[in-house]
């Protein structure tokens, strides 16, 4: 706008200082042929000169209009443009209508017409697809693919039936292949990131999701980066490599990690589980109590269970810490018992777990009665058997049983 406002103060100016000039000295143009010669002022002879350049223009531009309404090759290509629009439309709707066969041969023929060439193609390869015709599909892909601006759809196309068929190796090595000429489009990101999902490619999913956050729902999103870190984790712990190579991997793998998902309880469990693992019990503790410190959640002291390095003495101290805030926890109890039963105190083990038992844990009750056993306590464990076949038929459904049959009377 400014720059138009400008525009019109200097046309403006120039325009005053023109007149002014041709006021001032008004002048005269004398024309001559033979006998014959005209003579005018100069404002008339500029004005007549104006008028007729602006005349031949528009003249000109009228006169291309009209031979382009009545040139024949002009009419012939009006009229096949029409006819591929109609047979887009045509194809399209046939689609929809799932007439497959009718829309990949409207379709088709739409594809003539280099405007319409692409959308045509493709629409005609879905409609090969649900014929399940490959070789007619991957003509019309191909066809697509060669056109300007065709290789980026045709390809994502083509990877997505690739991926349907089950094939996301193959699916990721074309899409692979389209980044490196389209780079970071949309489309092209999300399609890799779900196909990475399948396959299970954790190492390329969390180097690709910083990019695929702005075009993915907060929620869908959230669930991919969290099984991407977790799977990720997973497989750099459960290698071939030597203890020491997957604890350094996993260390590392843990600090790339975004900060919100090292403060997520699971994924903090899973850690500090493979850090006791791998054989770093410090390090597996010192987690679990961090994370502790931002809210409770039973699978985190369950990871004390794995630390083989830690005297089981202070394992047993921090859990009673623990037991201290949170009374009756039966996951709690059920790993006290574990772990003093690690420290050979079989009293306490006996009655950490009679109190988780107590709480409706089943498998509390089956380490109470393992060790009942093991200490020679046949008429205690004889109880725990009966406690352990009432706990068990609660949790089965209520259906008809047959009745106990009456025994006959000898006399």
């Amino acid at each position: 706008m400014k720059r138009l406002l400008l525009l019109l103060v200097l046309l403006a100016i120039a325009a005053a200082v023109t007149g002014h000039m041709l006021i001032s000295d008004r002048g005269y143009v004398l024309m001559q042929h033979g006998d014959v010669h005209v003579e005018m002022t100069l404002v008339f002879f500029l004005l007549v000169t104006v008028t007729a350049a602006v005349s031949l223009v528009l003249l000109t531009l009228l006169l291309a209009i009209f031979w382009d309404m009545v040139s024949p090759f002009q009419v012939r290509g009006r009229w096949g443009r029409y006819l591929a629009r109609r047979r887009l439309l045509a194809g399209f709707h046939a689609l929809v209508a799932g007439k497959w066969k009718q829309a990949e041969r409207m379709l088709n023929a739409a594809a003539a017409d280099p405007d319409w060439t692409v959308p045509a193609q493709l629409g005609a390869a879905w409609a090969a697809e649900q014929q399940f015709d490959e070789t007619a599909l991957e003509e019309h892909l191909r066809v697509a693919g060669e056109q300007r601006r065709g290789a980026l759809p045709a390809g994502l196309q083509r990877a997505w039936y690739t991926l349907r068929m089950g094939a996301p190796e193959q699916a990721l090595e074309q899409l692979q292949l389209l980044r490196t000429s389209h780079g970071d489009n949309p489309l092209l990101l999300v399609l890799t990131a779900r196909t990475c999902d399948r396959l299970g490619d954790w190492e390329t999913l969390t180097g690709l999701l910083p990019r695929t956050k702005a075009f993915l729902p907060a929620s869908d999103y959230a669930a991919l980066e969290r099984r991407a870190w977790h799977g990720r984790m997973k497989a750099l712990a459960e290698t071939t490599d030597p203890a020491a190579e997957r604890l350094a991997a996993v260390r590392q793998h843990w600090r790339a990690m975004p900060g919100h998902l090292q403060h997520d309880p699971a994924l903090a469990a899973q850690y500090a589980g493979y850090l006791a693992q791998l054989g770093d019990g410090e390090g597996a503790l010192k987690q679990v109590r961090k994370t502790m410190e931002h809210g409770w959640d039973d699978r985190l002291p369950a990871v004390l269970e794995s630390i083989n390095n830690v005297a089981p003495e202070r394992l047993l101290a921090q859990l009673e810490q623990w037991l201290g805030v949170r009374p009756g926890n039966a996951s709690l109890l059920l790993t006290a018992g574990r772990v003093a039963l690690r420290a050979q105190l079989w009293g306490k083990a006996r009655s950490f777990f009679n109190e988780a038992s107590n709480a409706g844990s089943l498998v509390a009750l089956e380490e109470y009665l393992r060790l009942s056993i093991a200490m020679g306590d046949e008429s205690g464990a004889e109880g725990l058997q009966q406690r352990r076949l009432s706990l068990l038929s609660q949790s089965l459904p209520d259906l008809p049983l047959p009745q106990k049959r009456r025994q006959k009377d000898p006399r």
